[in-house]
Parts: structure tokens; C-alpha cells; sequence
């Protein structure tokens, strides 16, 4: 019952309560340094029309492909979630000593979404928007999502400004 309740049905990653939980909890926690981690708050580019054309069972395929690639991306102590939709949450815990840079991270995350999916016989090509926060001691869990998202949707506009001004 409790894996049930804190997993998303159709990807088997963890679902937004459940890591709402794990954020509240790790924020909490003491530690060395002030750094207690990265948040990466990822939206897929390109999806709707995926469910629009081939249909919500390739969709979820897809989600699926994407939820695995993820979870590949990962250290023992890092987690994914899936908050709903197509937004999918990365939290890569460890202060700064472990040389963790969220700009290389997040250019990993957008190749392997970047990667090709076959679904019904049909490549489908995604992308991805993701917005980053470092996460201090004493933070506030919802703040700390907000910021990111925040951060997410300057990246998607920034795209959107580049991609209709060239």
C-alpha cells in the first residue's frame, strides 16, 4: 500500500507527495556544508503534440522511455519524480564537495532526452526545458520547487525568444 501511494502509476517513479516528503525531509536535516544539493525541474518540449497524433497510449510510452532514462542518470542518493503531466523533478543531493555542476548535469539530462524514442513505428524526437536551484539549508520545500520551475520557464522563453528572432 505504502509503494502505491508513493509511486506514479505509469512511470513507477516516485510521485509529488511522496517527494514533497523527501525535499521537507532533506532541507531539515543537518549538515557540513550550507549546499545541500540540486534541484532540476524538467518540462518535455514537443510532447502534446505526441498525444495529439499517435494517440495517449504513445504518450505514455514515451513518458515511460523518458521516466527509465532518467532513473539511469542517477546516484544511490539522488532521486526522480514525476510531479504529473510531462514535469519530472531531479534532486541531486551532496554539498558542493561533490563537485556536482548543474549545468553540466542538466546538458546530460537534455541529450538523453534529446535521444530518439520509437513508438507505434514512428521516431519521436523530445526536448526539454529544465530550470535549476541549488538547495540551502532552511529552505522552504514549496520555494525551492517554485524557484526552479521559475527558472524552467525562463529557459523555455528564452528558446521560444532565440528560436522566432532568428
Amino acid at each position: 500500500m505504502s509503494d502505491q501511494a508513493n509511486t506514479d502509476p505509469l512511470t513507477g517513479l516516485i510521485n509529488r507527495r511522496y517527494f514533497m516528503e523527501i525535499l521537507n525531509d532533506l532541507l531539515k536535516q543537518p549538515n557540513h556544508g550550507n549546499r545541500l544539493g540540486t534541484l532540476l525541474f524538467l518540462d518535455l518540449d514537443n510532447f502534446k503534440p505526441v498525444n495529439d497524433q499517435l494517440g495517449h497510449d504513445a504518450g505514455d510510452i514515451a513518458l515511460q522511455v523518458i521516466a527509465e532514462r532518467l532513473r539511469n542518470l542517477l546516484r544511490e542518493q539522488d532521486y526522480v519524480a514525476r510531479l504529473g503531466g510531462d514535469e519530472f523533478v531531479l534532486l541531486f543531493t551532496g554539498d558542493s564537495s561533490n563537485n556536482l555542476d548543474s549545468e553540466t548535469v542538466a546538458q546530460r539530462v537534455e541529450a538523453n532526452i534529446a535521444a530518439p524514442i520509437m513508438v507505434k513505428k514512428k521516431k519521436i524526437n523530445l526536448g526539454c526545458s529544465i530550470g535549476t536551484t541549488q538547495l540551502k539549508k532552511g529552505d522552504d520545500p514549496q520555494e525551492v520547487l517554485n524557484r526552479a520551475d521559475k527558472a524552467m520557464y525562463a529557459v523555455k522563453f528564452a528558446r521560444r525568444h532565440k528560436t522566432t528572432t532568428m
